[in-house]
């Protein structure tokens, strides 16, 4: 684990911080995770990072606190400066903001002894979590949000509009908001200052395109060298990494811009159903590079054991099914003592060409772009939505205030050409404030290492004309310009090689999803007798709910049960049950609908009813994966 957890206060003695302190215990066990303490007379800071050394510095102005890593060349050829001198050392020269701006993933605490103030805050696109609440003159903090709520006197009350907007965009908390009303998170790129009569927020501008002139070729030669660069400057200290190998692009394109300049051990895994094209083509790749891999089969019942787990952990920002991943990756570290996991998000929404509206040049401004975002990309149309509520104008408000928040984070976003301004604002949402909350995940057992969050690579990317990147062509040619014989093998996205760019994709990409169509219509034409599996995902949960009378069950008990918070709070039983049968039926695929809700009634289930003895609160290992070795 990487983070802190503590107490400030302005009004309390050393011994009460230090009970307060005491207070802020987590539920988990786990032998993974490793703290050094420190205190004065009104602060109490853990600090938790595989390793410890060089995390603080104290001198008569300030107090330095920071964790994780950074990546900026002057401090990684120093052999000298700790982490904690760094820190100080920009502060000192260039200010509290540019200590925002360091490559690398971190997150710092300064005390500023003289005026009583602290400045807490994180790297530009930081997975760190930091969650905080203030209660009269004191203020919590900690990298676990169960450790807040546990709190006596701290509002833990669910945030039911956090909840609601989840359903319809996707999971994503807006503006540092949590599930709870009072407790908050510091997201990336963020400056939380505390003194005595304030706490007030900075936040770092957003990622935005620029516009060049830059030509093609030039551009895959940077972008090839930054991501050579930054996969180096993450590895060069270490002895074993492992990497998330898939039939993807992006786990490739790190993978072979690090293994020729790699010294140490490289260990690949890939994890999914009985039948997987990921597990398949990693393990292909994986013998092209000559790495161990290790190819872990997942029963598809097996997310069902931890689904309590893949929401508590995350404070109800993500999903029931990720719950099962939090026990591999420990798994993973117990047999094989990694020092970092590698992964590569980022790259498929930036120039991947992912969840670009086909029309978006026909769209003439931000408003348009706001109704695109209604109509195709919430996971409710407005009336099924709507009708979920018992209350038609509390689910109006909710959905409203929804749209009013994506309005205004789209206004955020630099860039006119709507293009430029939907990748940023994807990237903001769907990775920094989506998939970083879900690297917790890896968090607790393991230190991510994302090369694609380099500084230096995504300055390069950001100066990609649009017409360039407008469909996964770059990406593709990257890749072949780093490792040619890397994109012979097959892009599970039109399951050919990846060398092969659009518009030749187009037509592979018709015969993938018409593939999928004919085999969910053969379960149905065959009176549910014969299941064709898909073998394009990891876990396939379209199919299971239809398939699975176990999945049916779970998810019929959970909604529609006595006990159902959601259906005997918020929403109408008959508009569950007819989504679950509509799903289970054919007519539609609400499999991505019914995962948010049990997940939200999950929720609620933990938080608000206490329902906590489901939660697994050790994981060191995941007794399914004991052939791993």
């Amino acid at each position: 684990m990487i983070g802190f957890t503590g107490v400030i206060s302005f009004e309390s003695s050393a011994d009460k911080l230090q009970s307060q302190a005491k207070k802020l215990k987590s539920l988990l066990k786990s032998s993974l995770i490793n703290s050094s303490d420190f205190s004065s007379d009104n602060y109490f800071i853990s600090l938790y990072d595989e390793d410890l050394k060089g995390c603080e510095s104290n001198d008569d102005s300030f107090h330095y606190f920071v964790v994780g890593d950074f990546y900026n060349d002057d401090f990684s050829y120093s052999k000298k400066t700790s982490k904690a001198e760094y820190l100080k050392k920009i502060h000192f020269e260039k200010g509290i903001q540019s200590c925002l701006e360091i490559n690398g993933s971190y997150a710092f605490l300064i005390y500023d002894k003289k005026n009583n103030t602290y400045f807490i805050g994180t790297d530009q696109h930081s997975f760190i979590p930091i969650y905080y609440t203030k209660k009269n003159k004191s203020v919590f903090l900690s990298w676990d949000i169960s450790r807040i709520l546990s709190m006596a006197n701290i509002n833990s009350s669910i945030n039911f509009q956090s909840i609601f907007s989840g359903l319809l965009f996707g999971g994503v908390c807006f503006n540092g908001e949590t599930r709870f009303n009072e407790v908050y998170r510091l997201e990336p790129g963020s400056l939380l200052t505390i003194n005595r009569e304030n706490l007030s927020i900075f936040k770092s501008e957003p990622f935005y395109f620029k516009s060049t002139k830059a030509n093609e070729d030039d551009l895959i030669s940077d972008a090839a060298s930054a991501l050579r660069n930054a996969v180096h400057r993450r590895v060069k200290n270490l002895d074993k990494v492992s990497i998330g190998l898939t039939s993807g692009i992006d786990s490739r394109l790190v993978l072979s811009s690090g293994i020729e300049d790699f010294q140490g051990e490289w260990l690949s895994f890939t994890f999914g159903g009985e039948k997987c094209i990921d597990r398949d083509t990693a393990s292909e790749l994986a013998n092209y590079f000559n790495i161990k891999h290790i190819p872990i089969e997942v029963d598809d019942f097996s997310y069902l054991n931890y689904d309590y787990d893949g929401v508590f952990y995350t404070g109800g920002a993500s999903l029931f099914q990720m719950g099962l991943q939090i026990h591999l990756y420990a798994t993973l570290k117990n047999n094989f003592q990694c020092q970092g996991l590698i992964e590569a998000p980022a790259t498929g929404l930036l120039i991947g060409g992912h969840l670009i509206p086909g029309n978006i040049d026909q769209l003439k401004s931000k408003d348009d772009l706001i109704k695109y975002y209604q109509e195709h990309v919430f996971n409710f149309k407005k009336d099924l939505f709507l009708g979920l509520f018992q209350k038609n104008k509390l689910g109006d408000d909710y959905y409203d205030l929804t749209v009013e928040n994506l309005t205004k984070s789209l206004s955020q976003m630099r860039n006119d050409n709507l293009r430029d301004a939907h990748q940023s604002l994807m990237f903001h949402e769907r990775t920094k404030r989506w998939a970083n909350y879900n690297m917790i995940n890896i968090l607790y057992s393991h230190r991510p290492i994302l090369p694609t969050y380099d500084l230096d690579f995504l300055e390069i990317l950001s100066t990609i004309p649009t017409k360039i990147r407008e469909d996964s062509s770059f990406r593709s040619k990257l890749l072949m310009h780093i490792d040619k014989k890397s994109s012979d093998f097959v892009y599970d996205r039109w399951m050919q090689p990846a060398w092969l760019c659009p518009p030749h994709t187009l037509e592979f990409e018709k015969i993938v999803k018409q593939i999928e169509k004919t085999q969910h219509k053969i379960w149905f034409d065959s009176g549910k007798k014969i299941y064709l599996k898909s073998n394009r995902f990891e876990a396939n949960f379209l199919e299971y709910i239809r398939v699975y009378p176990e999945y049916q069950k779970y998810f019929i008990n959970l909604l529609l049960g006595e006990d159902s918070f959601l259906s005997n709070s918020f929403l109408k039983k008959e508009s569950l049950k007819s989504i679950i049968e509509s799903h289970i039926s054919g007519e539609n695929d609400y499999h991505k609908i019914l995962i948010l809700l049990v997940s939200a009634e999950l929720t609620c289930r933990i938080f608000e009813k206490n329902e906590i003895n489901n939660v697994n609160h050790k994981f060191n290992y995941f007794s399914n994966l004991d052939y791993i070795k």
